[in-house]
């Protein structure tokens, strides 16, 4: 399958989403750092902020699927020095509910596995995380979809630890109920834009 990169625009995605929301293998070097935000900050969280009533919680037994959507050009930069270059992604998860088929709210965890593709099909290990679905933002609105949580997700911000540019990769993301029944999601391949000047 012909994979093709895709132009990237990284800087306002970095500063509309706080570090407190993001996951990943590589916590935010100054959490406490107030960060800077560009005007329309607020219309893009409030598409992913908690509403005025909240969606009652369901029974994790009634997770049945796992959908994840990734948008054409899902890189985002988390660099602190605003760096073209992306240090990590977003996806959109639904958790599909067996009775409706819509995605829904509830307890547990999403893990995350990265893997780097390497030569002659080989995949490395380069990154296996987990984040509790209560910290992930979700939409604020019902979609036709049902509910939906938004994960912005980092590989590291410190790129020297694990530099995916240019590299081919496979994301795994399961649903982890609270009794540790896992529901894998299809694996995602993806290719990281190569390193770009500023």
């Amino acid at each position: 399958m012909r994979r093709h990169s895709v132009p990237i625009r990284l800087a306002w995605l970095s500063a509309a989403i706080p570090l407190s929301l993001v996951c990943g293998c590589t916590q935010p070097a100054q959490p406490n750092k107030p960060a800077s935000a560009p005007p329309q900050q607020n219309n893009l969280l409030s598409f992913f902020a908690p509403g005025p009533s909240e969606p009652p919680k369901k029974d994790p037994a009634e997770v049945a699927r796992v959908v994840c959507f990734y948008a054409q050009n899902p890189w985002m930069s988390f660099d602190p020095e605003g760096d073209p270059n992306p240090e990590g992604f977003r996806f959109t998860v639904y958790l599909a509910s067996d009775k409706s088929g819509r995605g829904i709210i509830v307890d547990g965890q999403l893990r995350i596995e990265l893997f780097r593709l390497e030569n002659a099909g080989a995949r490395q290990s380069v990154c296996d995380t987990r984040v509790d679905l209560s910290d992930l933002p979700r939409a604020a609105k019902e979609t036709t979809l049902g509910w939906g949580y938004v994960c912005p997700f980092t590989w590291g911000l410190n790129t020297g630890e694990t530099d995916l540019l240019g590299h081919d990769l496979d994301v795994v993301v399961s649903y982890v109920a609270p009794d540790g029944h896992a529901i894998r999601a299809q694996t995602k391949s993806l290719r990281v834009p190569g390193r770009r000047m500023r």
